[in-house]
C-alpha cells in the first residue's frame, strides 16, 4: 500500500479514508502484516543515507541475534522523533486494531553478507508493553536475503514472508506470544540496513532519559 502514510522531513502526512483505514486494518487483521511503500520520503531518504554513509559501524551481540550498530545517532533519532508524533502514534491503532500507542522505540542496524550477523525466532514481547512491530528499509541498494519470517509458535508453522526491498518502504506485523518472527541471512554482496523497532503501550523511561546517548540504542 503507498500513500497512507509518509514521513517527510516536516513531519508525517497522513492520507487514507475512513474505508480506506478499515480494509487496511482488516487486511492487518487476516494477513499478519501490512506494507508501506514509499513510507520515507525522498528528501528525507537522501538525508539519512548521506549520514549513515559517513558513519562507521560497530558489532552488537544480543540474545536473539547479532549485528551491525552505527557510531552516529543522528539518523535513528531524527526518525524517532518523526515517529512519535502524535499523527503516527493516533494511525497505529487504527491500521493495526491495537491499544493506544504511548511511544515507538527501537534501532538501525546493518547485517552484512559473510559476518555471522544472525536473528533467531523471537516474539519482540517484552515489559515495555511492544504491540507492533516496523521495519523500515534504508538500504539504497538491493540486497538479497534477509527476509523478515512470521511463524507460530505452537506449530511453528511460517504464516508470512516479508521481504522489503525497497529504498524507504516498510512493514507493519503484530507482537503476540502467538508469532515468533526471526530475519534471514543476507546474501550476495550487498548489506541490509534497516531500523526497526516498536510501537509501546506504556513509555520507557530508562530509555527517554539516556536519548542522545551511545547507550540509548543498546536497549533495544
Amino acid at each position: 500500500m503507498s500513500g497512507v502514510l509518509s514521513l517527510k522531513r516536516s513531519g508525517p502526512v497522513v492520507s487514507a479514508s475512513e474505508g480506506e483505514l478499515a480494509r487496511l486494518r482488516a487486511q492487518f487483521e487476516e494477513r499478519h502484516f501490512l506494507t508501506l511503500r514509499g513510507f520515507l520520503d525522498p528528501a528525507l531518504l537522501e538525508m539519512l543515507r548521506a549520514k549513515l554513509s559517513a558513519t562507521e559501524f560497530v558489532r552488537i551481540d544480543r540474545d536473539v541475534g547479532s549485528e551491525l550498530r552505527p557510531l552516529d545517532s543522528a539518523p535513528y533519532f531524527a526518525l524517532e522523533l518523526l515517529l512519535n508524533s502524535r499523527a503516527v502514534l493516533e494511525l497505529i491503532p487504527r491500521l493495526t486494531g491495537c491499544a493506544p500507542v504511548a511511544c515507538f522505540t527501537g534501532r538501525i542496524y546493518r547485517r552484512a553478507p559473510g559476518q555471522s550477523h544472525v536473528s533467531r525466532w523471537h516474539t519482540d514481547v517484552n515489559d515495555d508493553g511492544r504491540m507492533v512491530t516496523l521495519s523500515i528499509n534504508l538500504s539504497e541498494e538491493v540486497y538479497r536475503g534477509g527476509t523478515t519470517l512470521i511463524r507460530e509458535a505452537d506449530t511453528r508453522r511460517v504464516v508470512c514472508e516479508l521481504p522489503n526491498t525497497g529504498f524507504g518502504d516498510a512493514i507493519l506485523f503484530p507482537i503476540d506470544p502467538r508469532f515468533e518472527h526471526r530475519v534471514l541471512d543476507v546474501e550476495g554482496d550487498t548489506p541490509k540496513t534497516a531500523l526497526a523497532g516498536w510501537f509501546n503501550s506504556k513509555p520507557d523511561p530508562r530509555y527517554l532519559f539516556t536519548r542522545g546517548s551511545a547507550g540509548a540504542q543498546e536497549k533495544n
